[in-house]
């Protein structure tokens, strides 16, 4: 079986001069970012059921939010990597007790700038990184 790829992904690998690799097929072993992925979003998870917060929600919000947090060995977020800018403020979710703001209407719609945007990420980092601190062994 034959691993396929969009168009954005190989013209984005053409022009940044990357190497791709194609992996085999339903083999997850071969894929580490993947796995990591998964090992990431299982540490969060599981600070949330530490803290009694519903899991679908949460997870949920890990998985938008990760693409948007600056990669340690980067410095920078898969998505600035990818699309060669901060997320604007449509894209970054803003969280207020499980809605996103501009579902409720107190929270409103906060315009951010790219420098507020900026240290927006850079706390996600931080917590993220206390959170993984603070591992528990319910996955185990």
């Amino acid at each position: 079986m034959v691993q396929q790829t969009s168009e954005n992904v190989e013209e984005c690998v053409r022009t940044r001069g990357i190497k791709h690799k194609k992996l085999a097929l339903y083999h997850p072993e071969t894929n580490g970012v993947v796995e990591h992925f998964i090992k990431v979003l299982k540490e969060s998870l599981e600070q949330s059921l530490v803290f009694s917060v519903a899991w679908e929600s949460k997870m949920r919000k890990k998985v938008q939010e990760y693409p948007l947090t600056p990669h340690s060995s980067l410095s920078v977020s898969p998505f600035q990597l990818f699309k060669g800018r901060l997320p604007s403020s449509e894209t970054v979710p803003r969280w207020v007790n499980g809605k996103r703001k501009g579902e409720d209407d107190s929270a409103g719609n906060v315009d951010m700038s790219k420098e507020k945007e900026k240290e927006e990420m850079v706390r996600r980092k931080e917590l993220y990184d206390e959170q993984k601190a603070v591992k528990k062994t319910l996955w185990k």
